[in-house]
């Protein structure tokens, strides 16, 4: 949700401020947000993975002594594989939805220079992006 906040503030600046046409900082504001969403996903994956695991470890070891431990990164490997399924999907979504959206414009070179929106891929885009932000409500 706040990169769909921050990619808004970033597209109304540069079409603002910038001074650029408004099918400029669609495209600038659809390509920041795909890669937000980009480098969130990962960041959170390691983090989780890494919190999950080395907490089920610990847990394990303080336990159970070395076969506590082995047991508790068993489970908190099938934990992480679990959180990682469920935010993965999250951010799959919204990944794909910013990418067919930044996508769904394209410039057609004719002697005007127009541009093309695809209609097709903004719906789609649009409801990936919804799904991905709230249909999954963990991350929202």
């Amino acid at each position: 949700m706040i990169g769909l906040i921050l990619a808004t503030i970033y597209g109304c600046y540069t079409s603002m401020i910038g001074g650029k046409p408004p099918q400029i900082s669609f495209k600038s504001a659809t390509g920041f947000l795909f890669r937000w969403y980009v480098t969130i996903a990962v960041i959170l994956m390691v983090v989780f993975g890494l919190m999950i695991i080395g907490g089920s470890t610990m847990a394990g070891l303080l336990a159970g002594g070395p076969f506590g431990g082995l047991f508790g990164s068993v489970i908190g490997t099938s934990f992480a594989f679990v959180v990682f399924l469920v935010v993965g999907f999250s951010y799959v979504l919204e990944i794909i939805g910013a990418r067919l959206l930044h996508k769904s414009l394209t410039l057609i070179v004719r002697n005007d220079d127009s541009y093309c929106w695809n209609r097709k891929k903004v719906f789609w885009g649009a409801v990936f992006l919804f799904v991905g932000l709230f249909g999954v409500p963990f991350l929202s």
